[in-house]
């Protein structure tokens, strides 16, 4: 119910009687509140919503999605502050939320809020997808294209649909050129190991040490 005014209005229109915090009281009382807290109390709103409408052809589909939101610039915050933005030689405060949408009935169904400066998309995307109803079919766009990330959706049996670039389904369907249209199953081996004879298997894909894969042992 607050705008965008300095709190000490936003707290003088809010209370009708006469004001029984200060700006300061309010902000140590919002800073006792865990993050986690916000995420329950969404948690427990969501199945209070309006019924959903039909699914869409038996799926149940969920858009995953990511957004910065920018806060009062406070240097001393190192961990939401970024020393430089592209339009600007001050630096600013954020934290980058990627959410859970159901499509259908339009409610939000899960969250994972980070620091903005150290924001990460598919490590966000990984942590709904072990999260969520097996039943929902998260889609998403580029950002979240990956193995790991597709492999966090298949052990979880959740469905996914995820745009690629074309060099990313060049090499998901190990070819050089794509072609018009495609709608094949691909099998894939990951490995770590470049010996002979794994590279002469079909569907044999190198994952560098450096590429983060939660399924392979580190070597």
């Amino acid at each position: 119910c607050m705008g965008t005014g300095a709190l000490g209005y936003e707290l003088d229109g809010l209370l009708e009687a006469p004001k029984t915090c200060t700006p300061s009281a309010f902000c140590q009382q919002r800073a006792k509140i865990e993050p986690e807290a916000l995420r329950q109390l969404l948690l427990r709103f969501e199945p209070d919503a309006p019924a959903r409408p039909p699914r869409a052809r038996g799926l149940r589909l969920a858009a995953v999605d990511g957004s910065e939101g920018v806060m009062q610039r406070n240097p001393r915050d190192a961990e939401t502050y970024n020393p430089k933005s592209n339009d600007s030689e001050l630096g600013y405060n954020s934290v980058y939320a990627t959410a859970l949408l159901d499509m259908a009935g339009g409610a939000f169904l899960d969250a994972v809020v980070q620091p903005g400066p150290e924001k990460d998309e598919p490590a966000a995307f990984r942590e709904l997808a072990d999260r969520c109803d097996a039943a929902l079919t998260l889609v998403g766009d580029r950002n979240f294209a990956g193995y790991n990330n597709f492999a966090h959706c298949l052990d979880r049996g959740v469905g996914f649909v995820v745009r690629l670039t074309d060099a990313f389904a060049a090499r998901l369907l190990g070819v050089e050129e794509l072609p018009p249209s495609a709608d094949e199953d691909v099998e894939l081996l990951l490995s770590r190991s470049q010996r002979a004879s794994l590279r002469a298997a079909p569907g044999y894909r190198y994952v560098s040490p450096n590429m983060k894969f939660d399924y392979l042992e580190e070597r």
